[in-house]
């Protein structure tokens, strides 16, 4: 079977402030914006954004009943470079937590949206290990596995 996630569906209060957000402060591209007058959705608007290095893109909805703005938690932005991200991230004056090492050996911070979206920002871990690492190693733990 041939498939992948394409495209998730991000509940936000109002589109275009969420839309500067995510272009302004974490530099993601709209790739489409346009009327959606499709079934019952006369009236509304399809904005699509896809973060700077592409994958999967999200579509930032006011539409659903079920989805109340700031209800989407476990969306994961991934790079290579965590320190220097979020470095970035808080210069374009993003509130994102201290970088941490989490359970499942990936390093991680955590921020979110105008209207309450929960987003990670997560670093792969560098080296292979055994098991996960414990909640409570020093900092230099996280130091030598999250930092350049």
């Amino acid at each position: 079977m041939d498939t992948r996630i394409g495209i998730i569906q991000v509940p936000v209060s109002c589109q275009e402030r969420a839309k500067a957000f995510y272009a302004r402060t974490l530099g993601f591209h709209v790739i489409s914006e346009q009327p959606l007058d499709f079934m019952s959705h006369a009236g509304l608007r399809w904005v699509q954004l896809e973060p700077p290095q592409g994958g999967t893109t999200i579509s930032l909805v006011t539409w659903h009943p079920t989805m109340a703005p700031g209800s989407l938690t476990g969306l994961t932005l991934e790079t290579d470079d965590i320190e220097a991200t979020h470095r970035s991230l808080a210069k374009a004056g993003l509130h994102i937590s201290p970088i941490t090492l989490a359970p499942w050996g990936a390093c991680i911070a955590t921020f979110r949206d105008p209207d309450g979206n929960h987003w990670l920002l997560q670093q792969p871990r560098r080296t292979a290990a055994a098991s996960p690492p414990s909640r409570n190693e020093p900092r230099s733990v996280v130091r030598e596995n999250c930092m350049a």
